[in-house]
């Protein structure tokens, strides 16, 4: 896995400077500014980690959550 081998995880990754650079997108005639294929599809890996990370939170707190219960039940046995 190279992310492994370059110390960055998918929860800890920064974007590369390529998709920083100013020709990333291209210009139409009307000069709008359109975003390329490789930049939506970079779009969209990013907002997937980041729904993926929301639920792992949501999953941690509940899971701690349920531990404390489990302890005060334990306490009181």
């Amino acid at each position: 896995m190279p992310e492994a081998d370059s110390g960055q995880s998918e929860g800890n990754r920064t974007l590369s400077w390529i998709w920083k650079a100013r020709r990333v997108g291209a210009i139409r005639d009307d000069n709008e500014f359109i975003l390329s294929e490789a930049f939506r599809i970079e779009w969209c890996k990013s907002r997937a980690r980041a729904n993926r990370w929301a639920e792992e939170v949501e999953l941690l707190q509940e899971e701690m959550r349920q531990v404390a219960e489990f302890l005060s039940w334990h306490a009181a046995w």
